[in-house]
């Protein structure tokens, strides 16, 4: 007997830090993220290696804990904000790395038998935050705010004592969160 119906494990990748969160049945379970510096080595392959142990031992955890778990990542972005390319986003070194971190989640996937499917932002922060424009000076504290009211705090000190936020973890939430919205509001593409 499963614990619930739906898993949804949501990925903000990057190469600086990975947000993945865990939510299920609508309810957010776990928040956080990766720390590719201890440890992991600089290099594109081992952070790579990486996500790929992080995909497997969250998927190994949790498959058998829900009739059905799924994997949401975050499209890559072809754009800027302003709807116009831009020059660092369409760079093909960008497009071919963030295409290879994805296809390391997706095949790992592939052996659980899980689906993932990518998320375009402007419509998982109009969706979950309530608008896809920034409602604050700093773009990255929308979803902070966001995932604090839902009682989990990613904020932390740095060395010199400031607060910072981990924006990339709250990233992650939200995109979990969006798998359990009406499937007619959810714009998803499957990647295989």
């Amino acid at each position: 007997m499963y614990k619930y119906e739906k898993i949804v494990i949501g990925f903000d990748q990057s190469y600086t830090n990975t947000g993945i969160s865990i939510a299920a049945d609508g309810e957010l379970k776990k928040v956080g993220s990766t720390n590719y510096y201890k440890g992991v080595g600089k290099s594109k392959t081992a952070k790579r290696n990486y996500i790929r142990e992080i995909t497997r031992k969250i998927l190994s955890q949790n498959i058998d804990k829900a009739k059905k778990v799924v994997i949401y990542v975050e499209r890559i972005r072809t754009f800027s904000t302003g709807g116009q390319k831009d020059s660092y986003g369409l760079k093909p070194g960008y497009i071919k790395m963030t295409g290879a971190l994805v296809a390391c989640i997706v095949d790992v996937a592939a052996e659980f038998g899980v689906k993932v499917y990518s998320v375009d932002t402007r419509s998982w922060k109009a969706q979950i935050v309530g608008t896809a424009k920034n409602k604050t000076e700093d773009k990255k504290l929308e979803t902070y705010y966001f995932v604090k009211d839902l009682g989990f705090d990613m904020s932390f000190k740095n060395k010199l004592g400031n607060t910072k936020y981990d924006d990339d973890a709250c990233d992650s939430a939200c995109i979990a969160l969006y798998g359990f919205l009406p499937r007619s509001k959810q714009k998803l593409l499957l990647e295989e």
